[in-house]
């Protein structure tokens, strides 16, 4: 016996993998037919503690890769 579960909002974690975004894909038609609420998330590690010489470095790095998932994420 099967049963549907009512769906009111899909918590849609991405990461930037190919395997994300298959899961994103499968999140989405799954709202579209409970007409669920999706959440999108995207957690970022925070850089390590380094060399206040080269923090400015290193800071600039996450961020430009933050970026950069953002917005390959948005044109996926």
């Amino acid at each position: 016996m099967s049963e549907e579960i009512p769906l009111k909002k899909i918590l849609m974690p991405i990461d930037g993998s190919d395997s994300s975004f298959k899961a994103a894909k499968y999140a989405i038609k799954i709202a579209k037919m409970s007409m669920a609420e999706i959440i999108c998330m995207h957690a970022v590690v925070n850089p390590p503690y380094v060399d206040y010489k080269a923090a400015g470095l290193v800071i600039v790095r996450y961020t430009e890769r933050a970026k950069n998932m953002q917005k390959h994420g948005m044109t996926r």
